[in-house]
Formats: C-alpha cells, structure tokens, sequence
C-alpha cells in the first residue's frame, strides 16, 4: 500500500483566508487558506486492545486421566501495538480500577515504565498519554504527580511495543489496561 492511499487525519488551525476582490468579477479564481498544524504527524485509523492481569493457567490435575485436559489457558496480561506509518506514534493507556495500591505499565522492548502509584477505586479509570504525557483520573483530574516512574515512549516506524500490565500490590475485582495508538506518517 503506498502512502497515498493511506487515510489520514490532522489537527489544524486557520491562520488566513485569501480571498481576491469580487467587485465585478464574475467567477473566482482560487482562494487561499494557510492553515497551521502543531503536531504536523498525520495519523492513521486508530486501534485498540485490551488485556487484564497475568493470572496463571488451569495447569494439568492429578491424578492423571485420558485424555488429558490441561485446563483453561493463563493471561500473560501483555497489550502490543505495532506502528505500520513512517513517524513515530504516540501511544495511549487507558487503566481501569481496582488497583488499591497503584500500577505498572513497561515496555517490554524498552525497558521504559510508567508506575503509578495511587489507588485506583473499582469504578475509577487512569488516562495516560504519551503524546503530551498527561496523567487523567477519569479523563478530566490531572494526577501526574503519582506517577514515580515517567519514562514516557513512542512507538517507533515499523516497531512494536508490548506493554507488560502489573499491579503493585492487591487486586479487587478485573482491572483492564486499553492500549490505543495510530500510526503516524510524515
């Protein structure tokens, strides 16, 4: 797929609109509109995806019986997002409660983390955005000051980022991290 086909998006402001004199004029040549862009990346379509905690698997049960079973299968509580663009991207988390003593989110390639250290109630969720790296309870209540590890990353051209999913300390209830990102072109 070559880059022209790609759907794209950017943010922009208007800065001037050139329009030449309609006094007897009876059609318009061309108008000009210089626009601004301040993240001058155009992104892709945007994608998701979802893990909860590690938690072991069902494992084998003695004694052993035909034909074995070897019971449902664990959760390595690992999200990936691979960059298709030319740019680097940003990525985003999105972190739901019930996380009494906070969380870590490292990714596995680079050793970069973030660990917030904070509860996190059942009905809670953390926004955290590696474009601006911002910190949001409920996506409105900045709370990067909880964050003791802020190694914030992009996703690299053509790269991958897994991103390991770990409470600090008990669990109550599913809590859920979301990774979204789009991939960016220059």
């Amino acid at each position: 797929m070559s880059e022209e086909s790609v759907v794209t998006t950017r943010q922009v402001s208007i800065r001037r609109i050139d329009v030449p004199d309609l006094h007897d004029a009876t059609s318009v040549g061309s108008i000009a509109i210089d626009l601004l862009a301040p993240d001058p990346v155009a992104y892709g379509v945007e994608s998701s995806v979802s893990t909860g905690l590690p938690a072991p698997g069902g494992g084998v049960a003695f004694p052993v019986g035909f034909p074995v079973g070897f019971g449902a299968a664990g959760v390595d509580g690992r999200a990936r997002f691979t960059n298709d663009g030319t740019a680097p991207a940003p990525v985003r988390f999105r972190v739901s409660g019930g996380l009494p003593d906070g969380f870590s989110l490292r990714c596995v390639e680079t050793g970069d983390a973030l660990t917030f250290r904070r509860p996190v109630a059942s009905d809670d969720y953390v926004l955290l955005d590696s474009s601006d790296g911002s910190a949001l309870l409920n996506g409105v209540s900045p709370v990067s000051g909880y964050l003791t590890d802020d190694d914030w990353w992009q996703v690299g051209p053509g790269e991958t980022c897994t991103v390991q999913f770990t409470s600090l300390g008990g669990v109550q209830g599913l809590p859920l991290l979301v990774l979204s990102g789009s991939p960016a072109y220059f």
